[in-house]
């Protein structure tokens, strides 16, 4: 591959598509096709947002319908364990108090009657203050950007730590609720990462961002890349095998929490 085709590969944008699949018992679901040019490998995943297959750039359809015919049986698997997960415990109700988890803890949110719309922490007491005209989708609003507040509050503790490290910045960064990735570095260094992050133990949001901005020296996930990693963040092994553990109800969470009742 010549130079010129690979600078112009990392700004070739993902390429989604939506099509059904049909489980052995069944049942149809719908998957996620993302051809992405930083794969390097075939990916097949369920979360609880849905099933997602991530393909390199090329593969062909031939080859698309013979893995996921080796693969139905697994996917039908789990499919079900993840369709029976119980739904987390946060749950934004109008009135009552929110069990609210934060950096890999659970607060409380007192609700409080207030004559402006706010979360509020005295030292170690939590409040959620509402007034009374205020709607619920409002409230979770406000909640939303609590959240993305706190994240911007560690952002703003790492990067002056790590970016010295590496030749060039993130062109901007983002937090944003991501459907199956933690994280996202763009053709033009636009870093994205999953707002469900803050809910977790911070060393777990530390090593997703280290993971994404060591993609601003290599472009996949080669034996180099994990090198890159390794030596800014020697525990990324145990970060990552909490996420693979705990991940999915993350965003379960962060779904219920923003979800109304």
């Amino acid at each position: 591959m010549s130079p010129r085709v690979r600078r112009l590969v990392p700004r070739i944008g993902l390429q989604k598509q939506s099509r059904s699949l049909r489980l052995p018992d069944g049942r149809d679901i719908e998957l996620l096709q993302v051809i992405d040019p930083r794969a390097v490998r075939v990916k097949l995943s369920v979360s609880e947002r849905g099933a997602r297959l991530s393909l390199p750039l090329g593969t062909s359809d031939t080859f698309v319908q013979q893995f996921l015919e080796q693969h139905r049986a697994w996917l039908q698997t789990q499919w079900r364990k993840h369709q029976s997960a119980p739904a987390p415990d946060a749950a934004l109700c109008w009135g009552q108090d929110l069990c609210l988890p934060l950096r890999g803890e659970s607060i409380t949110l007192r609700w409080q009657s207030a004559s402006r719309l706010a979360v509020q922490c005295d030292e170690a007491d939590w409040r959620l203050l509402v007034p009374p005209a205020a709607t619920l989708a409002r409230v979770q609003k406000v909640i939303a950007e609590f959240l993305h507040s706190e994240a911007r509050t560690d952002l703003g503790r790492w990067l002056p730590h790590y970016l010295p490290g590496f030749a060039h910045a993130p062109g901007q960064v983002r937090i944003r609720p991501l459907s199956s990735l933690w994280g996202s570095l763009s053709g033009r260094n636009g870093l994205s990462l999953d707002l469900s992050l803050i809910l977790a133990p911070s060393r777990v949001f530390e090593y997703v961002l280290v993971h994404e901005l060591c993609h601003l020296v290599q472009r996949n996930h080669s034996p180099a890349f994990w090198h890159e990693v390794g030596q800014r963040l020697p525990d990324w092994r145990q970060q990552r095998q909490w996420l693979r553990s705990h991940g999915g109800m993350l965003k379960r969470q962060l779904g219920v929490l923003l979800e109304a009742r």
